[in-house]
């Protein structure tokens, strides 16, 4: 019994640890989908970004 008691803690500490990895994962996608839509010279949005407000609009 003791067994599946360590086992279950040792799950549920990877599940969060995972869970941590793939929400720094979203917040760094959505970084680099902001950074390429910006051009990195003049800070203004790019040919991407305006294509996309394009088809948004």
């Amino acid at each position: 019994m003791k067994i599946l008691e360590n086992y279950g803690k040792s799950v549920q500490m990877k599940l969060i640890e995972t869970t941590d990895i793939l929400k720094n994962l979203q917040k760094d996608s959505e970084l680099v989908k902001s950074e390429a839509l910006v051009d990195f010279l003049t800070d203004m949005p790019n040919r991407k970004a305006f294509a996309e407000a394009l088809t948004a609009a």
